[in-house]
């Protein structure tokens, strides 16, 4: 090698290293319970309530007294997460989680709003009716389960209507002179689901019963061509939702099936969205991840007399799954949902894989001494799925944009891409330059969801779920020193690979396609673990987060022209990354240290 082409490599090398582009930022500010930090309760209610896990939908619902952002909660999800007392004590639940996860057990989902402007404090507009309230084991109508899952006898609860509230809708009805926002339910009962109606022309009034299902969850709701769409086993529609009779049982009087569960190939709906004249439905079979995963149908109205419809006059087609244009999970099985959402014109896809799984066979490999930690690692990360994104267009032709195309294949083995357009691997990670001279190709990402992505002044934000909060519980578990010291030898040696800190991260693209960090650390705080809502307002971009510790947050950012830190430590990035959370300064010291021995050793070559 030349003196002078050895000079340029070096150079480039250093340059690729050490610049960090100029931006410009988002300034944030956290709008409930502002002041606290880490460890602090909130959960959306001034004062705290660390039971309300998740900000788990959100959206605006414009009234005659101001536009409102609306939330609903779940409640006590690291509960379930963690399976609750069928593997727990309260008091294993506080010596294995260091009293970060809450013991209380009141279920009853909650629903607050905050005027947009801020010159209102949150308020909570609706907390699910109570249906027992006691000894669970005194419940006749609960399952035998849901006692067990519970503690058994003995184990006081308050369960609700509803154990959380997933989604929500503003739409205006045929003949209404206002939008109403419709709220879909979660329900660990596994009796029935509902929608909520809410009608913000009258602050004083109680959200209505317009649709009721025997289901334990709702999950997709849009609006398509004029009517108010919803899914589970089958799809609904109508043009106005009425109030339900009193009961137990499902009613939908006003709605018309759509989608029958053959139509979706016997997959229940976990998203919808109206595209190019179509609805789409994105479906997962989450009781048999390992035999399928997510699943894609698209249907549209062309009458009773189509020999293709439906008994409704629909026409539905398979486009990812038995039978359609692309198998299951898009060739890769372990993403067992999908979420779509619009960006310029096409539909940008964020894959979701299961991680309560991952989670609790760790837990169980690291208390086990006939398994070894390797053994236990190796389990864990086999369990793993970093997300990816996908887009597509009209014409249903698929690009994947972050991820590994050699997980994707067809049925016969062959590749479905044969690259990725974006700069990120799966789960927004590249390896870093320590893990290319150690020869490791492992993806170490610990993001598992893009859960929400949306448009914001002509760009597009991705949220994540990110696990690796959960790793500062693993030594609790183990109390072999052999193995505890095992143990931090392989956590130090992930942090070289991959020094993402714990928390939710949240990213950038101008394109589509190239994607910058914007939030790394899950605002400074490692139990937001994700960005579960993520919403484009003419005040701001506001963030809900999925906290199942101290309770959930919202966060609300602007365009700033200044430079300066932000309200916060976790000030906009934007790099290209080489790792999970980007390249920026305080990753790439210990690289830089790498170049004199490299500098040596060509420096001699040249002599």
């Amino acid at each position: 090698m030349s003196k002078r082409l050895c000079t340029c490599v070096l150079v480039l090398l250093l340059l690729t290293l050490l610049t960090v582009p100029s931006q410009a930022s988002l300034e944030w500010t956290r709008i409930t319970n502002p002041g606290n930090g880490p460890g602090d309760p909130d959960g959306i209610v001034p004062g705290g309530d660390r039971n309300n896990s998740y900000a788990w939908c959100m959206e605006v619902l414009p009234t005659p007294y101001g536009d409102y952002l609306y939330v609903g909660s779940n409640r006590n999800l690291g509960f379930f997460i963690i399976g609750g007392n069928r593997y727990f004590s309260d008091s294993m639940i506080e010596q294995y989680f260091n009293n970060d996860l809450p013991s209380a057990k009141d279920f009853r989902s909650r629903i607050y709003r905050y005027r947009l402007d801020g010159s209102e404090p949150w308020e909570e507009v609706y907390v699910s009716p109570t249906v027992f309230s006691g000894d669970v084991g005194a419940f006749s109508t609960t399952a035998p389960n849901l006692v067990t899952f519970f503690g058994g006898e003995g184990t006081n609860v308050t369960l609700g209507k509803e154990t959380g509230y997933r989604g929500m809708q503003v739409f205006t009805p045929a003949g209404g002179d206002s939008p109403r926002l419709y709220v879909v339910s979660f329900n660990i009962l596994g009796t029935y689901s509902r929608i909520l109606e809410i009608d913000g022309s009258d602050p004083a009034s109680q959200p209505s019963e317009v649709f009721r299902l025997e289901v334990n969850t709702l999950r997709g709701i849009t609006e398509h061509n004029g009517k108010l769409c919803v899914g589970a086993e089958e799809i609904y529609e109508t043009e106005g939702p009425t109030l339900q009779k009193e009961g137990n049982n499902t009613s939908t009087e006003g709605w018309s099936m759509i989608a029958t569960s053959e139509d979706l190939n016997g997959t229940a709906v976990w998203d919808l969205i109206s595209y190019n004249g179509y609805l789409y439905s994105f479906n997962s079979q989450l009781e048999e991840m390992d035999d399928g995963g997510f699943s894609v149908y698209k249907g549209y109205y062309a009458g009773p007399d189509n020999p293709d419809s439906n008994e409704a006059g629909w026409i539905w087609t398979t486009i990812a799954g038995e039978g359609g244009k692309y198998p299951y999970s898009m060739g890769h099985i372990r993403p067992n949902a999908a979420s779509p959402f619009l960006f310029d014109d096409k539909v940008y896809v964020g894959t979701l894989a299961s991680m309560p799984e991952a989670l609790m066979g760790l837990v169980a490999d690291a208390a086990n001494q006939n398994v070894s930690l390797t053994e236990a690692f190796q389990n864990f990360r086999a369990l793993l799925d970093p997300p990816q994104i996908y887009r597509f267009g009209k014409d249903d032709d698929w690009e994947l944009i972050t991820g590994d195309p050699s997980e994707n294949l067809d049925l016969s083995g062959n590749r479905i891409f044969q690259a990725r357009l974006g700069n990120y691997g799966g789960g927004f990670f590249n390896p870093n330059l320590l893990q290319v001279l150690a020869g490791d190709t492992e993806n170490y990402s610990f993001l598992q969801y893009v859960w929400r992505m949306e448009p914001y002044e002509g760009k597009l934000y991705a949220t994540t779920f990110d696990i690796r909060v959960f790793l500062r519980y693993f030594t609790n578990f183990v109390t072999d020193p052999d193995k505890l010291e095992e143990i931090e030898t392989l956590l130090s040696r992930i942090d070289l690979y991959n020094p993402d800190p714990a928390g939710t991260n949240i990213y950038r693209s101008e394109d589509g396609i190239n994607w910058t960090p914007v939030i790394t650390d899950g605002f400074g705080d490692p139990y937001n673990y994700g960005g579960r809502t993520i919403k484009a307002t003419d005040k701001g971009l506001f963030v809900g987060t999925a906290n199942p510790f101290w309770g959930a947050q919202v966060w609300k950012a602007v365009d700033s022209d200044s430079t300066e830190e932000s309200t916060t430590t976790t000030e906009e990035t934007e790099t290209s990354g080489s790792s999970g959370s980007g390249c920026n300064i305080g990753y790439i010291y210990p690289y830089t240290l790498l170049l004199f021995p490299l500098l040596f050793v060509l420096g001699k070559k040249i002599k």
